[in-house]
């Protein structure tokens, strides 16, 4: 981790006397809570309510002054579930929630929904993870039964499908389980979903 440079550890301690000062007014909504909740005068419950919701606020506040100082510490936090993440990973460790922006699909492939990965229209599972692309293989042939359709309502407008023919990957691996070739960096087989051993 980078060192906190002077402006952000200014900004650190401001943050932190900050938190002190607001922590310091929980007292008087405690008392406001605790005489309404003994004496129970009317309005009461309306009382309380008023002092929770003040406090629910400051600790709020409290909340994203502490967020704000592990990042000005150099830490990566989820966006999700706010856990710290380690550097270069991928994924978050507590929720699983990926890191990076999930590139979008193009009509020659389908990305993984588990963990994000580019895969080639027509295979089964992630080369990456493993998980099964149904879903996602399910939600381009329905765009692609739409466009056929659509098609052959309007042939005059309906353009000539051209196969793309990809180039060949340099280097190559053969599933051991179903024998289909694969990218030299599958970790699993896109048609079986078979597990490749590095």
């Amino acid at each position: 981790m980078e060192e906190i440079s002077a402006e952000n550890k200014e900004k650190i301690a401001a943050l932190e006397a900050e938190n002190v000062k607001i922590k310091e007014g929980f007292d008087s909504y405690y008392v406001v809570i605790g005489r309404n909740y003994y004496e129970k005068p009317d309005g009461s419950e309306a009382a309380i309510q008023e002092a929770v919701d003040k406090l629910d606020g400051l600790k709020r506040e409290i909340h994203e002054n502490e967020k704000c100082i592990l990042k000005l510490k150099g830490f990566r936090l989820c966006p999700c579930c706010e856990s710290i993440v380690e550097e270069g990973a991928m994924f978050c460790g507590e929720c699983g929630t990926r890191m990076e922006e999930i590139p979008e699909a193009d009509e020659d492939t389908v990305i993984c929904s588990c963990c994000g990965a580019r895969n080639e229209k027509g295979k089964k599972f992630c080369g990456i993870c493993g998980q099964k692309l149904e879903a996602a293989e399910a939600a381009v042939s329905e765009a692609a039964e739409s466009v056929a359709a659509t098609a052959e309502a309007e042939p005059e407008k309906a353009a000539p499908v051209e196969e793309t023919v990809k180039p060949e990957r340099p280097k190559t691996i053969f599933c051991p389980n179903c024998g289909t070739q694969l990218p030299g960096d599958a970790l699993f087989c896109g048609e079986c979903g078979y597990r490749i051993e590095i």
